[in-house]
């Protein structure tokens, strides 16, 4: 029986050790939470500054001249002096056609003149010696007067010498065909040795590479938006707007570009405008590979007013949740609470507030992983935003 009572004591002593001995750690713990210092994030100032107005079209790339080489007169093709596909100069030979014909022709209306020239000359001195003549009575004026019709008929045949002497010039000319402007030659139509018909041939296209058009489509709705903003004077003039592309990778085109045609006339089967903007288009190096080639797509940037007074926070502090947007507001005493908010546009690595912040309140941009709603935290001041948005514009 002692024994029993003996064992029941050590259990229940063994229990109670146990459990101070859990009170104790618990205490531990709860002392070293309470030691935890409050976590440092970054925050910045909500700003007002002015931002731009934008938005993005779908365009196309197209050349700003194009034109079909034919030639101006009849003949076989001599030579062909370019290599397809290549950049041809202003002034550049690309075809010959047989100048012989022409040549001769050329050389029989010289001979004419000469001949002409020839009769004319004879002709001046018969006119002085009948001039004389009928002054003394000693021919008559009917006479005289067949000898200047005579001497004018001349005359009038030496001018038409030297025009079709001109023209056959011309003709010749025409036989050595050049590049009109500098631009991007494509594939012969017609080989060496073919004949050809002035006005009526192809021989090739000629493709201006540099500078180029943009063409994008404005919608009747944004056409609207646009005139409200005109009337806001927060539009810019046209030559003012500034175009940008986006290449495949995502990043700005280097140059910027303008617009320099609106249409003003709505497509009925669109119901958009057609709008055009200009852009140079640069070659990588001493190369001629241009980096817009015509027909190809990309996306427009339109940067076509400015907002005077947005609310501006970098990016990194928008946290997307399951009920929208949220930003982390540093409030007294450190304190965090967590705002719903409405986005605007963007600009860069930074995003327009429309609603739930105020302009100076701090807002975290790193380390929102760490804290929740209520808790202190410990701030560290990032670059104003005013100076990071900034010189991101001007870039």
């Amino acid at each position: 029986m002692t024994s029993k009572i003996s064992f029941f004591n050590f259990c229940r002593i063994l229990m109670l050790l146990i459990s101070v001995l859990f009170f104790a750690e618990g205490c531990g713990r709860s002392s070293a939470l309470k030691e935890l210092p409050p976590p440092e994030v970054v925050v910045t100032k909500v700003v007002k500054q002015a931002i731009p107005f934008y938005d993005e079209f779908s365009g196309t790339v197209q050349s700003v001249r194009v034109v079909n080489i034919v030639p101006r007169v009849s003949g076989y093709i001599q030579k062909c002096y370019f290599t397809e596909g290549t950049l041809v100069k202003e002034g550049d030979p690309l075809y010959l056609i047989d100048p012989r014909p022409f040549q001769a022709k050329l050389d029989a209306v010289q001979a004419q003149l000469k001949l002409d020239d020839s009769k004319l000359a004879f002709q001046e001195t018969q006119v002085s010696r009948y001039d004389l003549l009928v002054k003394n009575q000693a021919t008559s004026v009917e006479k005289y007067q067949d000898i200047v019709s005579q001497r004018d008929q001349l005359l009038a045949a030496v001018a038409k010498d030297k025009a079709d002497i001109a023209s056959a010039q011309l003709d010749l000319s025409f036989t050595a065909i050049t590049a009109p402007f500098t631009g991007r030659i494509q594939k012969t139509n017609i080989d060496v040795g073919n004949l050809v018909e002035q006005q009526r041939d192809v021989l090739t296209t000629l493709i201006k590479m540099d500078p180029v058009y943009v063409y994008f489509s404005l919608s009747r709705a944004k056409s609207f938006d646009f005139q409200l903003l005109k009337r806001q004077n927060k539009l810019f003039p046209t030559d003012k707007m500034k175009m940008q592309l986006y290449l495949p990778n995502g990043s700005i085109y280097r140059s910027d570009g303008k617009i320099d045609y609106i249409s003003y006339l709505i497509d009925q089967t669109t119901d958009c405008v057609t709008v055009r903007g200009v852009i140079a288009n640069l070659c990588t190096g001493n190369t001629h590979d241009y980096d817009l080639i015509p027909g190809q797509y990309v996306p427009v940037k339109l940067i076509f007013g400015e907002k005077p007074d947005a609310l501006i926070v970098p990016e990194t502090a928008i946290v997307e949740s399951q009920i929208g947007e949220q930003i982390y507001v540093v409030e007294k005493g450190n304190k965090v609470s967590i705002r719903n908010v409405v986005t605007g546009s963007k600009v860069n690595a930074f995003r327009e507030i429309t609603k739930g912040v105020s302009e100076g309140e701090m807002v975290v941009t790193q380390g929102v992983q760490k804290i929740k709603a209520g808790m202190t935290v410990k701030p560290m001041q990032a670059p104003p935003v005013q100076a990071a948005v900034t010189s991101a514009q001007t870039k």
